[in-house]
């Protein structure tokens, strides 16, 4: 998991640092995909901002889920479970 750490660093580069959305968005992605919780919690704010990806409350909700579902602080309070 080492490799999704990474790209999750380089997503919050882009996506705080430097409010690269799409770029951010392909990092965040990659990240989520291989399983790192804060990665599934940025995505699933993205997606339900429309923040570099279409705007998708479903799949938001999606990843939000997977998220808090790792224990992730924030999934789990913006899901009312901490």
């Amino acid at each position: 998991h080492d490799d999704a750490l990474a790209m999750y660093f380089v997503a919050a580069i882009y996506y705080f640092d430097f409010q690269h959305w799409s770029n951010a968005a392909f990092w965040c992605r990659k990240s989520a995909e291989r399983g790192n919780g804060a990665a599934q919690y940025l995505l699933s704010v993205m997606l339900e901002e429309g923040l570099g990806l279409e705007r998708s409350e479903k799949e938001s909700n999606e990843w939000l889920k997977m998220s808090a579902a790792q224990k992730f602080p924030s999934a789990l309070r913006d899901l009312g479970l901490h």
